[in-house]
């Protein structure tokens, strides 16, 4: 990995009661009151500073909702930390608390569009709490917005100017129906909005029938 960039790897499998028809932009659901969780890790390499490594387990609750969005609790309930080739920290939250709250609007489409957090809260906690969020944070559209939508080779495609914690980006979506009828898309931002850092692509996978939802960065 190039001087200056990180990457990021997410893999999670979590049941989801899904929404009504993705015709009326509801792609993602979280069921009331129950909490999903994630297994997160992430390396990170500057110049001139050694690789750190973050491992964590980051619950998401619906515990409110409206016809166009849910709020959803942020829980981390494991965090780990590794700097250089050393050992890893173990689980740090016994002294780093990260049990303030923060929970975040998540609207049918993916967008996070507003975030509520203690005021006193740590600026590095609340910006990894963000970034978790983050995690999350989609621009879900189907074919039939042909206000926004193109025709693609594999389905369709759309961009959209996007902003998350790390501050403004463009990026491209490419989607598409599989053969059982579920949506896949494909995800590239045009340039990271960071200095110096990279991502390439995130994929978001919503099974309409077995109710299974996957989320994978890299």
């Amino acid at each position: 990995m190039a001087s200056g960039c990180g990457a990021v790897f997410i893999t999670a499998a979590v049941l989801l009661m899904l929404g009504p028809p993705a015709a009326k932009g509801n792609f993602l659901y979280f069921k009331p009151g129950q909490e999903y969780q994630y297994r997160f890790t992430s390396d990170t390499s500057m110049k001139g500073i050694d690789k750190f490594s973050l491992a964590a387990k980051v619950g998401y609750t619906n515990i409110g909702e409206d016809e166009d969005s849910q709020e959803i609790y942020l829980h981390v309930p494991e965090l780990s930390l590794v700097a250089g080739t050393g050992k890893s920290s173990g689980n740090v939250l016994d002294d780093w608390d990260m049990a303030k709250w923060f929970s975040f609007k998540l609207s049918r489409r993916g967008e996070v569009t507003t975030v509520y957090h203690d005021p006193a809260e740590d600026d590095h906690k609340l910006a990894m709490k963000k970034g978790f969020a983050g995690l999350l944070a989609s621009r879900l559209h189907d074919s039939h917005e042909t206000d926004l939508v193109r025709e693609h080779p594999k389905g369709w495609t759309y961009d959209v100017k996007e902003f998350g914690h790390e501050g403004h980006h463009d990026a491209t979506y490419v989607a598409r129906l599989d053969k059982e009828g579920n949506h896949v898309f494909l995800k590239t931002r045009s340039q990271h909005p960071l200095e110096n850092a990279r991502s390439n692509y995130t994929k978001v996978y919503t099974h309409r029938y077995t109710k299974v939802y996957t989320h994978r960065y890299t």
